[in-house]
């Protein structure tokens, strides 16, 4: 972003960078909940050319992100091709108008209903990057009824608070093979993920679990059975990390190279 722009509209915080950082191509994409609208005048600024769709329900939140917007430099702001929309979801837009999705910022069970609102636009995605505050399981269960899978999926933490980013591809495949349980507990691909805050989330999952089951037992009451299948589950994609990462970092055999 051109270093004319207002220092707080030049640094995004560190989930919005990570979703922004998903988005680096240079297809029409809306972020849906745009809120303040940093992410958005991010996108527009960073790829120029790229048209940017900011929608929000809030008619106060798209006056925030209007005064970022015309904080800019006109000529900044001319550059830019983004547009503010006011509405559900991606209703106010004609299905086909982005090839990209950007949903972070709000709760799980919104992210779900705008995903299930969408599905005269589904056909048009390429990619879909979700950010929910909360209920992520229900996000991932929710994508694989709707035949899009899961094709990465990171943990960012941002002020001592862990956030599940989530990209998922499109158009639908239709029926998605029903994974086990568990991986709409915990993303299916979390064990190939680089970042070490996965693996600080991971120890901190797993610490709590633990602590919920031992006082269970203390308690003289059956461990819940949500939180057995979830520690099984956690403690399985660290097994995985652990390997991928020994794997990584294993002495080349003499004559493997070329």
């Amino acid at each position: 972003m051109a270093p004319g722009y207002p220092a707080t509209l030049r640094t995004l915080s560190p989930r919005l960078a990570a979703v922004a950082a998903r988005l680096e191509g240079p297809e029409p994409v809306a972020d849906v909940g745009t809120d303040h609208g940093r992410l958005a005048l991010h996108l527009a600024a960073s790829r120029p050319g790229r048209r940017v769709y900011a929608l929000d329900r809030s008619s106060r939140a798209l006056a925030v992100a209007r005064r970022h917007l015309e904080e800019l430099d006109p000529h900044d702001r001319a550059a830019l091709s983004l547009s503010l929309h006011r509405g559900e979801g991606l209703l106010p837009l004609a299905p086909g108008t982005v090839s990209a999705v950007a949903v972070a910022g709000m709760g799980g069970h919104s992210v779900a209903g705008i995903l299930r609102g969408a599905a005269a636009h589904l056909p048009h995605l390429r990619r879909l990057v979700l950010q929910p505050n909360d209920h992520v399981p229900t996000v991932r269960s929710t994508l694989h009824a709707l035949g899009l899978p899961l094709v990465a999926e990171t943990v960012v933490w941002e002020r001592g608070r862990p956030y599940a980013i989530l990209v998922a591809e499109g158009p639908p495949r239709g029926e998605l093979p029903r994974p086990e349980a568990a991986a709409f507990l915990v993303g299916p691909c979390l064990a190939e993920a680089p970042e070490p805050g996965v693996d600080r989330w991971l120890a901190r999952e797993v610490q709590r679990l633990e602590a919920v089951l031992a006082a269970a037992r203390a308690g003289g009451a059956p461990p819940p059975d949500e939180a057995t299948a979830l520690l099984g589950a956690l403690r399985s994609v660290r097994a995985r990390r652990a390997a991928r990462l020994e794997r990584e970092h294993a002495p080349e055999e003499p004559g493997s190279s070329a």
